[in-house]
């Protein structure tokens, strides 16, 4: 979680300079949302469970020690 506190004269100063500049702040919070913080995704599973299995003698090996595959 972040928490950003902020006086209201400066959270005013902040958007006059950025109104200044032609940066509306909903845009400007709406591209650090989508830069930093992804959409969550669904996952597939039986794929998921599927790629366990076909690595699962993959990561045995490397868990022991093997590292020629």
């Amino acid at each position: 979680m972040v928490i950003i506190q902020l006086e209201a004269d400066e959270a005013v100063a902040i958007i006059a300079k950025l109104n200044a500049k032609g940066i509306k702040l909903y845009d400007l919070i709406t591209d650090t949302i989508n830069r930093y913080f992804p959409a969550a995704h669904t996952m597939d599973i039986e794929k998921m469970a599927e790629g366990y299995k076909e690595m699962g003698i993959i990561n045995l090996q490397i868990a022991n020690g093997d590292q020629t595959g």
